[in-house]
């Protein structure tokens, strides 16, 4: 059985003997995967807060060890991000159906505060209507947008993640320029607030200026 470990309130335990017990679990096989799983999130719950940087660390090794293990086992599809944190499942929903198809917006209701703040390039876009309607006029000249999320980390108290992704379609006027449908790709990075289990706030920058120097190029 695994063992729901504790973390010790004056951060003084050695960390080494904490992980030995769940580590000699996935060495030696035993149980089903669910324990596997189980003991996973109770290291994770025991290191993380206090050692963030050491328990990245130790989420890698735990993946190593327990992939021959895994193989012989029905494996949860969401095990390889058993450890993301409470913004990276909101991130990663919102990334997918807003920014990719099906392009569904009402999923900023359910993802996002009603007072969500979006900041660009040193404008802020209040509330989820809003938000909406800018996503709209953005996605208006470009046509099939689709983003791909390279990065995504969190603050070690959970209210904050960062984020780089690349974003690529088609031209239809954007920066003013004629919508000639040629292939556009531009990167970002986001910061995002999480606040009581929904995207609260997001200051974003991106290649805007690369992009449009591109863009007012004539085509070969």
């Amino acid at each position: 059985m695994p063992l729901f470990l504790t973390p010790d309130p004056d951060h003084s335990a050695d960390l080494r003997t904490l992980e030995e017990p769940v580590l000699r679990f996935i060495r030696a096989g035993e149980g089903s995967f669910e324990a596997l799983i189980l003991a996973a999130h109770s290291i994770q719950r025991a290191l993380c807060a206090p050692y963030h940087a050491y328990c990245k660390a130790f989420r890698r090794e735990l993946h190593r060890l327990a992939g021959p293990f895994a193989k012989k086992h029905k494996q949860p599809n969401n095990f390889m991000n058993m450890n993301a944190t409470k913004g990276e499942e909101l991130l990663t929903e919102f990334w997918a159906k807003v920014w990719n198809p099906p392009y569904d917006l009402d999923t900023i209701d359910r993802l996002c505060t009603q007072d969500f703040v979006i900041t660009n390039a040193g404008t802020d876009v209040v509330g989820q209507a809003a938000f909406k309607e800018w996503i709209k006029a953005f996605t208006s000249k470009i046509r099939e947008p689709r983003l791909v999320s390279h990065d995504m980390f969190s603050s070690v108290d959970g209210t904050r993640v960062v984020s780089r992704w690349t974003l690529t379609g088609f031209n239809r006027g954007m920066f003013g320029t004629p919508a000639d449908d040629r292939p556009v790709q531009f990167t970002g990075i986001a910061i995002w607030e999480v606040r009581n289990g929904k995207l609260a706030r997001n200051w974003v920058e991106r290649s805007a200026y690369e992009l449009s120097q591109q863009l007012k190029q004539q085509p070969n």
